[in-house]
């Protein structure tokens, strides 16, 4: 089982540092790879080989997810507005 552990800590980190992009998702992932890798620890009392690479891509993960989760919670909104605002006012940009 030490070998799927350390194969499923480094799928799920890379999907976590893949899926980042999106926020949540990445954070989902992310957190996977944390807990497959805290698992290995206790079995085998070190990280090694794949899982270590796969841990330390979910680190990653889950700090470039944080961060623009943050950066969607606070940009989509006024994307939104002011799309909705242009379909209210198509001609407010132009000057005729």
């Amino acid at each position: 089982t030490v070998e799927n552990l350390q194969n499923q800590t480094l799928t799920f980190g890379i999907l976590g540092l893949s899926l980042s992009i999106l926020g949540v998702p990445g954070i989902i992932f992310s957190s996977i790879a944390g807990n497959k890798a805290s698992a290995l620890k206790k079995l085998t009392g070190q990280i090694t080989g794949k899982a270590r690479v796969g841990y330390k891509l979910a680190k990653a993960g889950k700090i470039v997810s944080i961060i623009l989760t943050v950066l969607w919670t606070l940009i989509l909104p006024t994307l939104l507005s002011e799309l909705l605002y242009s379909f209210d006012n198509p001609f407010e940009y132009f000057s005729f």
